[in-house]
């Protein structure tokens, strides 16, 4: 007879097929009932198969070392990794970064993808962060560069919308000292997490606002 501590990880691991059967399934009505994906196909039909193949190993060299810079960290830090691992976690964030509103649903798969290995919460998080911090600057820098060697033709296309490129600079550049600031002001972002699930807790989602609480210190302590 099956034991109930048999069924849970295997209900957990049907729970998860559904939800990426269903996100798939819904992303592949959404692109093909739409008349500008097919304009898109025929577009594609019509390049060059030689700049589509450097296309794709441009993709995969980004995988690649999108993947090496988790891997290095957490082997720095003495956990047993490895490198396929490592880039099946970028894949898994690639995927849910594309599904998920503003991208938002990457990094936390990517940590639990982590966590599933063996790598505790916190730092998880912490290799995530680093490649997020690194991901953000270069960008940031990138893109100010192309913009002061091209300014006339942004303002040509962009004309009355310049402020929303603006905005999404400044957004993405201040995400990096945000996240630096928020490492050392723990006590802070406690305070944040504690006023967050006390007020969760007046809800079903929180049953026991002590045992979270003190979990979330437990994660703060180690990402620290």
């Amino acid at each position: 007879m099956i034991q109930e501590e048999d069924m849970s990880p295997k209900l957990k691991n049907a729970l998860s097929f559904l939800i990426i059967a269903a996100s798939i399934t819904a992303v592949f009505f959404i692109a093909f009932g739409h008349q500008e994906f097919s304009e898109a196909l025929n577009a594609f039909s019509k390049m060059n198969i030689w700049w589509v193949f450097g296309i794709f190993m441009c993709w995969v060299f980004y995988t690649f070392f999108d993947a090496m810079n988790q891997w290095f960290y957490l082997r720095d830090i003495g956990f047993k990794f490895s490198i396929g691992r490592s880039v099946n976690v970028s894949l898994i964030g690639f995927y849910y970064s594309n599904i998920t509103p503003s991208a938002a649903g990457g990094q936390p798969m990517q940590v639990n993808s982590m966590r599933k290995a063996g790598i505790p919460v916190g730092y998880g998080t912490m290799a995530v962060t680093i490649r997020f911090i690194t991901n953000q600057f270069v960008i940031s820098g990138i893109t100010l560069v192309m913009f002061l060697f091209n300014r006339q033709f942004v303002y040509e296309q962009l004309q009355g919308t310049i402020w929303i490129a603006r905005l999404g600079w400044l957004l993405n550049f201040g995400a990096v000292p945000m996240v630096i600031f928020a490492a050392f002001k723990r006590n802070w972002i406690q305070g944040v997490f504690n006023w967050l699930i006390r007020l969760l807790a007046k809800t079903p989602l929180i049953k026991d606002p002590d045992a979270m609480i003190e979990k979330t210190s437990h994660v703060l302590d180690t990402y620290h």
